[in-house]
């Protein structure tokens, strides 16, 4: 993942690599909590400044209230790719 920053915004892209070694069968799709598990983006070091959308699947991102952290669960949990901006 990586973060760009411009005036008041913020977006932040995530795509997965490496996804042979995450998936045990070869059709099986990287979404989800069984993939993810307990896997987290964390903030960076200004935080988020409200709450995260995803853009690729119209979806709101939960983020953890104690750590500011978001789980990668939610944000893969439709599509294997998000593109998540401030709200």
């Amino acid at each position: 993942a990586f973060s760009r920053r411009t005036g008041s915004g913020r977006v932040i892209v995530a795509v997965p690599r490496l996804l042979a070694t995450l998936t045990s069968q070869m059709n099986e799709t990287p979404i989800g909590e069984r993939v993810w598990q307990d896997t987290q983006l964390l903030p960076p070091a200004d935080g988020w400044r409200g709450g995260l959308h995803n853009a690729m699947t119209d979806r709101c991102v939960p983020v953890q209230p104690e750590t500011g952290a978001v789980r990668v669960a939610d944000v893969f949990d439709r599509f294997p790719v998000a593109v998540l901006l401030e709200s």
